[in-house]
């Protein structure tokens, strides 16, 4: 079988297997029924991302709710100060905003954390529970929550998920319609049970066709990255039974956005420069500086050097700049240099101190480029 997170192959030989009941509600009114309801778990793990899981389908109550923050108090008081703690950790948002809770059941902690937050929200793919939910007058939408999932509304600022990832086919595919749902600073909990109690403890009943997916702290983390957020804080809790990450939605292109900033910050460089009326020398054309060449070319007096006799005397791509031995700087009094091979910035620059008397930097310049620029003079 396929790895429900990372899609890796698992040779279903190295499976153990264990003999339990059908399912964790499937109590009966009748002993024959009950004999009835054994199935055997053939669990797996994956030798990639070492996710423990079970070969199967997942147990489905339509007519069953198998909450248990409804029966205990004191975990949904748990439960909301852990919603509390996520206005901590979003960055425009203290209080109210929108929140979405993924597997919401029949809505018994959706209904209590109706004071936290401006609005709330949840999905619940059984028929039975949807409905208990929304005659509370919730706003409660059966659906799944997959990468092409939309609840419908405006995106969330918040999202919880408790005890769900283990029940889920398809892992990624959750967390990717979770990251969809959400504005580009939404922060969230994801909480499951912590197979690592049941190590610790030697336990084997931690097992059953309920849960198809176990977790630990490495895996859940990986889960959470793999998918675009970051890990604000992963722990575990409640005796060291749950394991609770805190994550935030990173935004997809923020780390590119400085490409687009960068063009137009040349644009600036090149009427500088053109202003100052001297020699434009880049010094090293290597493939830092080869995509900036085309825009460059703007600049009214640019020659390229470099040391390396397969570059020397020969044209750089897509322009028509021959690239010119260092002994051009010998006759030349004053210019720009810039030093665009960044591995070899000390060995450069001790060169340039060596031919000029005044060697300083232009921090502005540098800046608007993203390479060392000087100004040399004789």
């Amino acid at each position: 079988m396929k790895c429900r997170l990372c899609n890796c192959l698992i040779v279903e030989n190295d499976s153990i297997q264990l003999d339990v009941p059908a399912g964790t509600q499937l109590f009966s009114d009748d002993a024959q029924t009950a004999l009835t309801l054994k199935a055997r778990l053939q669990i797996l793990e994956c030798p990639h991302c070492s996710l423990i899981q079970l070969k199967g389908d997942p147990v489905v109550y339509e007519n069953i709710s198998s909450s248990s923050s409804f029966v205990s108090p004191l975990l949904t008081e748990h439960r909301l100060d852990q919603l509390r703690e996520l206005f901590t950790y979003h960055q425009s948002v203290n209080s109210g905003g929108r929140m979405l809770e993924i597997g919401c059941g029949d809505g018994c902690l959706l209904e209590s954390a109706q004071n936290l937050f401006q609005d709330v929200v949840g999905i619940e793919p059984t028929s039975r529970n949807a409905a208990l939910a929304n005659s509370k007058g919730l706003n409660v939408h059966k659906m799944l929550m997959l990468s092409d999932a939309v609840v419908p509304g405006e995106k969330f600022d918040f999202f919880s998920s408790f005890h769900v990832l283990e029940h889920v086919t398809d892992i990624c595919s959750v967390l990717q319609g979770i990251y969809n749902s959400l504005k580009d600073d939404g922060v969230g909990i994801i909480e499951v049970p912590s197979i690592e109690a049941a190590f610790e403890k030697k336990r084997f009943g931690d097992f059953m066709p309920d849960h198809l997916n176990y977790f630990t702290e490495h895996n859940l983390r990986l889960a959470l990255e793999w998918n675009g957020f970051s890990v604000i804080k992963i722990y575990r809790d409640w005796g060291g039974e749950h394991l609770v990450a805190y994550a935030r939605k990173q935004t997809k292109s923020s780390s590119l956005a400085y490409i687009a900033d960068r063009k137009k910050m040349l644009e600036r460089l090149i009427f500088l420069v053109n202003t100052k009326e001297l020699p434009f020398v880049i010094w090293g054309v290597s493939h830092y500086i080869l995509p900036y060449i085309g825009v460059l070319s703007g600049i009214n007096n640019l020659t390229a050097i470099d040391v390396s006799s397969e570059k020397v005397g020969k044209y750089i791509p897509s322009t028509n700049i021959r690239v010119q031995q260092i002994d051009f700087l010998d006759e030349t009094y004053s210019c720009l240099v810039v030093v665009a091979a960044p591995r070899f910035q000390n060995e450069i620059l001790l060169l340039l101190n060596q031919k000029y008397k005044q060697v300083k930097e232009e921090l502005e310049l540098s800046d608007l480029l993203g390479f060392h620029i000087f100004s040399c003079s004789k």
